[in-house]
């Protein structure tokens, strides 16, 4: 059985998605039952723990919903700018790449978006804090940093949609296979054969961004702001402790968040595959197989050496025949399509 069909790779994101959702709502409802939040946003006319659920209950299908409407669209715009932008040295392909994409993997997929909400939401600390708790709140002692890791916890899922829009086209890709690789002619050129899939070439960017930005946040805002420039917390063990282990947690709970959209992605791979192939095709893109990267360290290997046909991959034999049959400028030979030759000159 195919990887890409087994169940029980949806196990461990499930797991991290309810470990994290209850640690999220531990933590918001710890803050709200010590800091009173202004009685104008209690939408719900309940106790803060019931608007807290519904909004968390909310949260996924507004995420859910978001990727339906957007990521397919917003993947046929990279895919036009990376065309454009490569179009002198590269061309674009569907290239039929492997199968296998665990449930670590999906967690993984995860980390990027989740630091990146984390490392841009800045901004919205201040916002929700004077929106949500005033522009003076009473904190209790000991409160301190759950107060601000909460604020942070907050900040970063009201902007998890806006990171969610910029990475999940990148999934799109990156499971279509879809491919910028070094034209025929530019690999006579001194320079390393380069095929990247158009997705990772954007998510590079973008998590590289947050890989760095992330660590410094954190550091600036709750150690070096917290202990030294501003210390309003006493700086102890339980302390410093207590702050490493939020730093190090706040992107797991971000993460659980991201989790059920990386899994909705999972679940459509045919269909999404089929409209972004199809995209693609409008562009020139065909099919290519996977390069075969070969040792040889006799010469009698490579005398020996056969090309191999990876049979195998993402795409199934009836989808790389629709996208060979239905590829513009493709021209099929007829069957009946004899060349009469020329009869020879006389001397």
């Amino acid at each position: 059985m195919r990887n890409t069909n087994r169940r029980i790779r949806y196990l461990l994101p499930v797991f991290l998605f309810l470990l994290g959702a209850w640690f999220t709502f531990d933590m918001i409802t710890e803050v709200t039952d010590a800091v009173t939040p202004v009685a104008v946003l209690n939408i719900l006319s309940f106790p803060w723990r019931v608007d807290v659920t519904f909004i968390l209950m909310i949260a996924i299908p507004v995420l859910l919903i978001e990727y339906a409407l957007i990521a397919v669209p917003v993947a046929g715009l990279l895919l036009l700018y990376a065309s454009i932008l490569r179009s002198a040295s590269y061309e674009m392909n569907i290239m039929n790449i492997g199968t296998e994409f665990g449930g670590i993997r999906m967690v993984r997929r995860a980390v990027a978006p989740a630091l990146f909400s984390l490392s841009s939401s800045g901004i919205l600390i201040a916002i929700i804090e004077n929106g949500l708790f005033g522009s003076n709140p009473v904190i209790p002692p000991g409160m301190e940093i759950s107060y601000n890791f909460a604020l942070a916890l907050m900040a970063a899922l009201l902007f998890l949609p806006v990171s969610l829009a910029f990475f999940m086209p990148t999934w799109v890709l990156n499971d279509a296979g879809i491919v910028t690789h070094l034209k025929d002619d530019k690999l006579n050129i001194r320079q390393c054969p380069d095929t990247q899939g158009v997705g990772r070439w954007v998510g590079n960017v973008l998590g590289g961004f947050a890989i760095i930005a992330y660590p410094i946040s954190a550091f600036t805002n709750y150690f070096w702001d917290r202990y030294f420039v501003e210390p309003y917390v006493e700086m102890t063990v339980t302390n410093l402790s207590r702050s490493l282990f939020w730093t190090v947690g706040l992107p797991f709970l971000v993460m659980a968040f991201v989790l059920p959209v990386i899994a909705a992605n999972e679940l459509n791979q045919k269909r999404l595959r089929r409209q972004i192939s199809g995209v693609a095709k409008k562009m020139g893109a065909a099919v290519v197989l996977k390069p075969q990267i070969e040792k040889i360290d006799s010469e009698k290997a490579l005398a020996a050496r056969r090309r191999v046909i990876q049979k195998e991959g993402i795409l199934e034999t009836e989808e790389v025949a629709e996208i060979i049959t239905s590829a513009k400028g493709i021209k099929k030979p007829k069957k009946n399509d004899k060349r009469k030759k020329k009869p020879a000159k006389k001397k």
